[in-house]
């Protein structure tokens, strides 16, 4: 309690003037200063959701198809799942979940997954929700699934685009594309057509329209295109059409390509330090760089090239994940200060293990976490021994737009032009003292030995060394990167 000042009035025998004695309070304060607590979990999905139809996932009445949703504490301290996953809605009978890693607790940038099956029992449209209860609140994914009348589904496995690339006029270049058939009845009346200047069929086990061809169910055919490039012109509305009995007949795929003079320029061409487009012939270890910097690419193990299945181009690098990777380790030359910017990019189709795309590593030997100056995975980033989700992982069997931009003070990852991360990052060393591995970590705090190796294809590998390319969300390319 504070103390009032007071007045005194001496005693005098005559009036005089009184003086005031100001009196100064003392202020004091106790007890102890605490710090904050941490801040708490949070949740993030990487869908909020599922979707079941003839584009995403077709299923046929009687049979049933899955997808999973990822589920990330993004926050700094641990989250606890009071429940179980559980369903509510149709999903109680046309969503059952097959699998989950979420157990009691989900760590500090930790993730766990959990798979749905849609079982239609017609063709009727269901819905549901398939909810998460945890200690900050509950996620909540929407269900939609719509079963197909039962019979043949016609399915291509290059999606709904494929690309030739830029040729030389007169050049031509051949394209196999793989068209499926998984359900449980056949696809009759099968036949191929294509349309586009500079187009033709070299083979086709699949159906003409005069001879049309039936596709047993869980059977497959294959039809090749070859493109032969015209002067001067760029494919426009080219398309590979396959009829069938199948529901969403015909299956297509939209053709493009040109004559060089057609293609784009890259602004950044002259700070491109690596560029692979994985064209050659089937199983072949010529590794090309069409970049001005001609670096030199080492091949590791078994890897080589793929003609059967490419996002652009009629080839793309494959790895078997035992022993598969490159190093490119002069494409990092320039990189000689740690706030130097760069890109790191490539089209991904992952089959397997989601082992390391690009590695940052130091050359030599080296203890745990040190090693680990950048690394790219399908799933995550890892910076000096500590992982970093992405908040929507590569998903298996599907081709993936995957980069990794830094522009001095933070990283970026992009999947499908789609932000996954950002974190600010400076690098233990410059790159230009690290080596570049791609499909492989190469050094994973073993001493010098790679591992996590990468299982499936890249296409399309860029480099670029002092741009970040890419600052926020942006839309993929849908042709080749440009040699100019």
């Amino acid at each position: 309690m504070l103390a009032l000042g007071s007045l005194a009035f001496p005693a005098l025998a005559q009036p005089a003037a009184y003086r005031y004695n100001a009196y100064v309070p003392e202020l004091r304060v106790t007890g102890s200063v605490q710090a904050p607590a941490p801040l708490p979990g949070a949740l993030e999905l990487s869908s909020s959701q599922l979707v079941f139809n003839t584009m995403t996932s077709p299923t046929e009445v009687g049979g049933s198809s899955t997808q999973s949703v990822r589920l990330t504490n993004i926050g700094q301290a641990p989250v606890t799942f009071t429940a179980a996953p559980s369903l509510s809605g149709d999903a109680a009978f046309g969503f059952p979940v097959s699998a989950t890693t979420c157990g009691a607790s989900l760590a500090a940038a930790a993730w766990c997954d959990t798979v749905v099956r849609f079982s239609p029992g017609s063709t009727s449209t269901v819905s549901g929700l398939l909810s998460f209860a945890t200690s900050v609140g509950a996620a909540q994914v929407q269900l939609t699934g719509t079963g197909l009348q039962a019979q043949g589904v016609l399915v291509p496995a290059e999606g709904s685009s494929a690309d030739f690339g830029l040729l030389a006029a007169g050049a031509s270049a051949t394209r196999s594309f793989v068209f499926s058939n998984p359900g449980t009845w056949p696809a009759s009346g099968v036949a191929v057509s294509v349309s586009g200047a500079g187009l033709a069929l070299s083979a086709n086990t699949c159906g003409t329209p005069g001879t049309p061809g039936t596709l047993a169910a869980g059977a497959s055919c294959t039809v090749s295109v070859t493109y032969t490039a015209v002067a001067g012109q760029a494919l426009s509305g080219a398309s590979l059409s396959v009829a069938s009995s199948a529901p969403d007949s015909p299956a297509q795929l939209a053709l493009t390509g040109g004559e060089q003079s057609t293609g784009s320029t890259d602004p950044y061409i002259g700070q491109t330090r690596l560029l692979l487009h994985g064209e050659g012939a089937q199983g072949s270890t010529v590794f090309t760089d069409s970049s001005p910097a001609s670096t030199v690419v080492t091949k590791y193990g078994n890897t080589q090239l793929t003609t059967s299945n490419v996002r652009f181009g009629t080839g793309a690098l494959s790895f078997d994940g035992t022993g598969d990777y490159l190093r490119a380790d002069t494409a990092l030359d320039t990189l000689t200060t740690k706030t130097a910017a760069w890109t790191l990019e490539t089209w991904v189709y992952r089959t397997g293990y989601a082992g390391a795309v690009f590695g940052v590593t130091p050359a030599g030997s080296c203890s745990a976490g040190a090693c680990n100056t950048f690394l790219l995975f399908t799933g995550q980033i890892t910076i000096g021994g500590t992982n970093y989700a992405l908040s929507n992982p590569v998903q298996l069997n599907q081709w993936t737009h995957l980069a990794a931009s830094y522009d001095g003070t933070t990283v970026r990852v992009f999947v499908n032009g789609v932000q996954a991360l950002s974190r600010a990052f400076t690098p233990a060393s410059a790159f230009s003292s690290n080596v570049l591995g791609i499909g492989s970590d190469f050094d994973s705090g073993n001493g010098g030995t790679p591992g996590n190796y990468f299982v499936g294809q890249l296409d399309d590998i860029r480099v670029t060394a002092g741009v970040a390319r890419y600052t926020s969300s942006f839309t993929p390319p849908s042709r080749s990167f440009p040699d100019q």
